[in-house]
């Protein structure tokens, strides 16, 4: 089976975990988690990066930066994972769900200001494949209200919006380094700020509500309990891996490009545009090359052509339920929403392999079983319409 997601490990790896078994250094915000988060200012201009444990506790750290008052609203896409969700409810907020952009999936800003109230605290801007949302429109509409923009960048580390490096625009941004990523750790993260306030205050809730940070830097004589908090640094261990594939990213975000670029090459002809939709890559958008992705016309076609896929042994897949139709969010919802483009193609998105261990060929065979399967349901003919 060729899986739809297979880690890069770098050849580098292994030193970097030696050395670590070396010095015996397996606990959290150690000299590899220095090294890696300042790889990361390197790579994105970021003021300011902590390496947590997952991005789930990247978005709760940045959550619970934000002042407010039991019945405030932070507004997020339906359309994403649970862990942007879970994140405005730890913090005691409550989660309002917006449509998206069906061209892109990503949040949209029009619909976005449609959910503004006075309880408004922050938006959730979930760059989705790494294809950045319009963050013009998003700003705009924040500054209006008064609101903070913060980035669900678990996509989305590599992409760019007009030259900026996704997940530092907002005023908080969360990275994901899932094994799924295209820079891996198994599991961990990173919250991203240029707000050295906030800093202060995301350094002592990580720390387990203690000002640690402070402490190792020389800053205070001793570390002591002052405030809320969790435990959320990553270990050593962990960074080493993260560390060795950040070091390699020309590496990872090059044949990533080279697969998708062909993917699209191939599935945007004339012949298999009938076929599938592509999504758009706007022009303010360098993607980061995270997912490859299409829309079928019903869900049913979806369906249909994941599991000829799988026959093949090709691991394609849907992506997320959408959150305003789950279980959780329909119970804590403050009144149900209408999103028509959420319900509509969330079940027609497809997602299609994509990794480092791939090849073209791969890429190739891939849009051949494509073709064959649409020869077998249309006999040939036309089988979708435009997607938008």
């Amino acid at each position: 089976m060729l899986p739809l997601t297979d880690p890069y490990v770098s050849p580098a790896a292994w030193d970097l975990l030696r050395d670590c078994m070396d010095r015996r250094a397996f606990a959290g915000d150690g000299v590899l988690c220095g090294q890696a988060e300042e790889e990361l200012r390197n790579m994105t201009g970021a003021s300011d990066v902590l390496l947590t444990t997952s991005c789930t506790h990247a978005l709760e750290l940045a959550t619970s930066m934000i002042e407010g008052k039991e019945g405030d609203e932070i507004i997020l896409p339906s359309f994403t994972f649970t862990s942007t969700a879970t994140a405005i409810v730890q913090a005691g907020f409550v989660p309002i769900f917006a449509d998206v952009d069906p061209s892109t999936m990503n949040i949209d800003p029009d619909d976005v200001r449609r959910c503004i109230t006075s309880r408004t605290r922050a938006v959730i801007a979930v760059h989705y494949a790494g294809v950045a949302c319009d963050m013009d429109a998003l700003d705009a509409i924040v500054s209006d209200c008064g609101a903070v923009l913060i980035e669900d960048a678990a996509h989305s580390l590599g992409g760019s919006w007009n030259g900026r490096a996704l997940g530092t625009i907002g005023g908080m941004g969360a990275y994901s380094f899932h094994a799924s990523k295209n820079f891996a750790c198994g599991e961990g993260g990173a919250f991203t700020t240029a707000d050295a306030s906030i800093v202060e205050r995301a350094e002592i809730y990580r720390e387990k509500g203690t000002n640690r940070k402070q402490f190792f830097r020389g800053t205070v004589d001793k570390y002591t309990w002052v405030g809320r908090g969790s435990s959320y640094v990553m270990a050593d261990p962990l960074a080493a891996l993260l560390l060795s594939s950040l070091r390699d990213r020309d590496i990872i975000q090059r044949h990533r490009q080279r697969l998708v670029s062909r993917y699209r090459e191939l599935l945007g002809d004339g012949e298999m545009s009938d076929v599938v939709t592509l999504p758009t890559i706007p022009d303010y958008a360098a993607p980061a090359w995270h997912l490859m992705h299409v829309i079928l016309a019903s869900e049913e076609l979806r369906d249909s052509l994941m599991n000829h896929l799988r026959s093949n042994d090709v691991g394609a897949a849907f992506h997320y339920i959408p959150l305003h139709t789950s279980p959780m969010g329909r119970s804590i919802a403050a009144s149900p929403r209408h999103l028509p483009a959420t319900d509509e193609y969330a079940g027609r998105l497809l997602r299609l392999p994509l990794h480092t261990h791939m090849t073209v060929a791969d890429v190739e065979r891939i849009v051949d079983l494509i073709g064959t399967w649409r020869m077998s349901v249309a006999g040939g003919s036309p089988v979708v319409q435009g997607a938008w």
